[in-house]
């Protein structure tokens, strides 16, 4: 259950620095939050499924008075300690949830842009051509290539070979 103080006075008058969500839907108490959340407020919500992972984080991009969410996976191991013998449980919860964190913005200002880093193939607007040079390949001479050529064909004849010598008899 989330219980958030909200201020009559309006948005952030409410002076809460920190806002804790563990709710099915955080992104429900979004506005809420926005509300009651001073500028630089950490909110943070906890979730145990990646579909409510990615609601969560897409609600409070789209809200734009947020900095870009932040998302953390939650794993617990337990250790076996007693005196000296110090080990990790033999059972491990591979998952326990996810942590989302963001930061209230001030009236007035917006997130920078998200930056990330393009795909290799996003300079060449059509993509239609892969590019050696492009990526620091070099071209391949001719005289490599007809040495391969040879070792290609010297294979395939020595597969031929084998395939034309008599089965093995000692099969049952």
């Amino acid at each position: 259950m989330a219980s958030v103080l909200v201020a009559p006075d309006g948005p952030g008058q409410a002076g809460l620095d920190r806002i804790v969500l563990d709710m099915l839907a955080p992104w429900d108490m979004t506005e809420a939050c926005a509300y009651a959340l001073a500028p630089g407020g950490v909110l943070i919500g906890y979730v145990a499924t990646t579909t409510q992972l990615s609601r969560t984080v897409e609600t409070w991009r789209e809200h734009g008075g947020f900095t870009e969410p932040m998302a953390w996976e939650s794993m617990v191991r337990q250790w076996h300690v007693e005196s000296l013998a110090v080990r990790p449980s033999h059972r491990m919860v591979g998952h326990t949830g996810f942590l989302v964190t963001t930061r209230r913005l001030a009236p007035g200002f917006t997130a920078p842009a998200r930056r990330r880093r393009p795909a290799p193939a996003a300079n060449d607007a059509e993509g239609l051509e892969f590019n050696a040079a492009a990526y620091g390949l070099r071209q391949v001479s001719e005289r490599k290539l007809r040495r391969l050529r040879r070792s290609m064909e010297d294979q395939a004849a020595r597969a031929g070979a084998a395939d034309d010598l008599p089965a093995d008899t000692n099969e049952s």
